[in-house]
């Protein structure tokens, strides 16, 4: 049989009532949480019930068949992010918490002590290094890391509306795209271009960084559309690095050929 001993100064009591103060912190964390969710962007599919990477995709699927079938010819441009979830400022993070979904009081000393006090070991073989204190990046495998990073760079969509371009988010993964008529191929890339040099510099403001060696690049369209466009500069320029167009490229577990197919890799 099992027995406890309690301290005469602390009863059933005492218990009772740290546990219901614990309980109702966490639910007012958890509610935090509920809302800094449901205030993320539509276009933002990573992590969220009733998305996924088919739903990321085939949005923007349908936006550019809809495109081309307007005669339209639409650039899509694929993005990465170099070691995201590991470069996350922990302060800018819960300043982003602070101003962009006002978490404040319990839920944001939750939020400050989710991140606090972290460290981390290196081991190779014998040797072993640490443990040293952690004061950027969010854990990818726990429930809290993904939603945080999300949170983290919630303002990108509207960043890139602000250059009459669309997107579509998933995680890191981000996917540009805007639709012009084939005379206007110079206005696309001025915009891509424009769009990607801003989102460069809001990245380094949060101590991310563009993988511009995977930037990804491919043109839709109809035969004849793409025809004229092969007497145009279609190129991009990034970071001095000119981007150039592919006939199929890799989104997602998917692959997107320039008639506008979608197959599974």
């Amino acid at each position: 049989m099992t027995s406890y001993l309690l301290s005469p100064h602390v009863t059933v009591f005492h218990i009772v009532v740290v546990v219901l103060i614990r309980t109702l912190s966490f639910l007012v964390c958890f509610n935090s949480l509920e809302k800094l969710v449901y205030m993320l962007p539509a276009r933002q599919s990573a992590y969220r019930r009733h998305h996924s990477t088919e739903t990321a995709v085939l949005i923007v699927y349908n936006d550019i068949v809809r495109a081309v079938d307007k005669g339209q010819v639409v650039p899509l441009v694929l993005l990465d992010l170099s070691s995201a979830f590991d470069t996350v400022d922990h302060d800018c993070l819960l300043s982003v918490l602070q101003r962009r979904f006002s978490v404040d009081g319990d839920a944001m000393t939750w939020f400050r002590s989710y991140l606090a006090d972290r460290t981390r070991t290196f081991v190779a073989g014998k040797d072993h290094h640490g443990p040293l204190p952690v004061n950027c990046g969010v854990p990818q495998g726990s429930l809290l890391g993904p939603i945080k990073f999300i949170a983290y760079t919630e303002d990108v969509a509207e960043l890139i509306a602000q250059h009459g371009v669309s997107c579509h988010l998933f995680a890191d993964d981000k996917q540009l795209y805007t639709a012009v008529s084939s005379d206007e191929i110079h206005v696309a890339r001025q915009r891509l271009t424009s769009c990607i040099r801003v989102l460069r510099d809001w990245c380094a403001s949060r101590r991310l960084q563009l993988n511009a060696s995977k930037t990804e690049l491919i043109w839709f369209g109809t035969r004849t559309s793409l025809q004229r466009l092969s007497y145009a500069d279609h190129t991009l320029t990034i970071d001095l690095m000119d981007v150039q167009p592919s006939d199929v490229v890799h989104d997602l577990g998917f692959s997107w050929t320039v008639n506008a197919h979608l197959n599974i890799t």
